[in-house]
């Protein structure tokens, strides 16, 4: 979600400036210079409220991480996405949310899709390809694969949206080993469903099983080994 219309909040004051097609902090909806307008509204008038509602009236579905135009916010826009239930925040890092408080990650970076380097995957860690909507309507939709296609000759083998990420992150995984058995515990915050199956691997000290058993949400299940490399179990855990 990117606000709700990227348009300073008071839009008779910025329909009667001058500079309105010119000075890019109109176009910083969360931004501080409209903190004090986005303040003297009611709650679900907020432009977040606003465009999670759009979202969800018109494509019924609700978002799941904020990128704020022109990356400019507020501690007060962060609390009331929190208060919403966003699980993201996209920025040049990461906010991944824990609990009632978002933490940033330094080390998921995101350079612009058309800048593939093999550097950007040091960390281990995902790293977020972003790109505007303009790009493809000036470069068409070759652009776009052209760049994955860079993207996979630099070393990326997976690729995913913020919601499948946001999904994966908000499922909590411990194992335990009882009676020469791996016994897998999932516990899911927040409501977002996987996208896809999500894959798990799993580490046992002892024999390679077949099938780990595994409480999902205290339901009871069965996951079968799909894989093993290097000694590392492969299971995936689908919602239904």
């Amino acid at each position: 979600m990117h606000g709700y219309t990227h348009i300073h909040p008071d839009g008779e004051t910025w329909a009667a400036a001058a500079d309105r097609y010119e000075s890019v902090w109109w176009y910083r909806e969360l931004g501080r210079p409209a903190s004090a307008v986005i303040a003297g509204r009611p709650a679900d008038q907020h432009p977040l409220a606003l465009g999670i509602a759009a979202l969800q009236r018109f494509f019924d579905t609700t978002p799941s991480t904020l990128i704020c135009p022109g990356e400019q916010w507020t501690n007060a826009v962060l609390q009331r996405a929190l208060e919403l239930d966003l699980q993201l925040v996209g920025s040049y890092y990461l906010a991944v949310r824990d609990g009632d408080r978002f933490c940033w990650s330094q080390h998921v970076c995101a350079p612009y899709l058309d800048q593939p380097d093999a550097a950007w995957f040091d960390a281990g860690l995902p790293v977020v390809g972003y790109f505007r909507d303009f790009d493809i309507v000036r470069n068409a939709v070759e652009w776009f694969d052209r760049c994955l296609t860079a993207w996979q000759g630099q070393g990326a083998t997976r690729f995913i949206d913020y919601r499948e990420l946001a999904a994966a992150l908000s499922r909590r995984l411990t194992v335990e080993e009882r009676a020469g058995e791996l016994h897998l515990h999932v516990t899911t915050v927040g409501r977002l469903d996987l996208v896809r199956p999500l894959r798990i691997l799993v580490r046992p000290s002892h024999a390679m099983p077949f099938k780990i058993r595994a409480s999902v949400n205290e339901r009871q299940a069965s996951l079968l080994v799909k894989g093993v490399t290097d000694g590392v179990a492969n299971v995936e855990l689908a919602d239904s």
